[in-house]
């Protein structure tokens, strides 16, 4: 049997060997802000800013702030079939976020996480909390660790992943916190967002594996 007989049979073989179906994780959305632009998949309060002393931390130049009460919106379209759905982010946290204040994210209108268990501020127990685990500093002082925006108030940064059942073409993400006192006083911010499903890869056509191994057939008789 020829070299090149070789090559085209073990092609072959591998076409004929494809499996049908199975799942793999796909990337759909990330968004780091660097552009200086949320973009139009964007609605609701918050704007594209500086991360200042959070760039140390992960979070890139630019971060999106929302120093209001009104939702960050973000809304895909066009997803591929999938089961699940998987989105992580950076939060900020910024200046004397008070403990017992709350925080909301929801997808497609039901909450994902919806506490008071949210606290940035003096005393040092109070430090912190919220969804996902901490990244930046420990507590030191009133006004320290200290990366912006209000320099009378420390600042921390935290790091949070959510996965659930999710099957619709379309999602709608928001972050909201709807007790803040706004401004400068206290605000967030969310950066390096990554959406993710579990879509399907395009199965092959049914016939493709037959085929296959059809010419397979063939070449082993033409050998004999």
């Amino acid at each position: 049997m020829t070299r090149n007989r070789k090559h085209t049979l073990a092609a072959l073989a591998l076409v004929a060997g494809v499996q049908v179906g199975g799942a793999q994780a796909a990337n759909v959305y990330t968004q780091n802000f660097e552009s200086g632009v949320a973009g139009a998949e964007w609605s609701g309060a918050g704007t594209v800013q500086d991360s200042l002393g959070l760039a140390a931390f992960g979070f890139g130049e630019m971060h999106l702030r929302n120093d209001s009460t009104a939702a960050s919106v973000l809304t895909l379209n066009g997803l591929a079939a999938h089961t699940q759905l998987t989105f992580s982010f950076s939060l900020a946290m910024w200046d004397s976020i008070d403990l017992g204040d709350r925080f909301v994210i929801q997808v497609d209108g039901a909450s994902v996480y919806d506490s008071t268990d949210f606290g940035n501020y003096f005393p040092p127990e109070n430090i912190g909390r919220g969804p996902g685990t901490q990244i930046t500093e420990a507590f030191t002082s009133f006004t320290d660790p200290q990366y912006g925006y209000n320099t009378g108030f420390h600042d921390s940064a935290r790091v949070a992943s959510f996965t659930l059942n999710h099957a619709a073409s379309s999602v709608v993400i928001s972050w909201a916190y709807p007790t803040s006192q706004t401004g400068l006083d206290e605000s967030f911010g969310i950066d390096n967002i990554v959406v993710s499903t579990d879509a399907a890869p395009v199965p092959l056509p049914a016939s493709l594996p037959m085929m296959g191994l059809g010419v397979l057939g063939l070449a082993a008789l033409r050998k004999q």
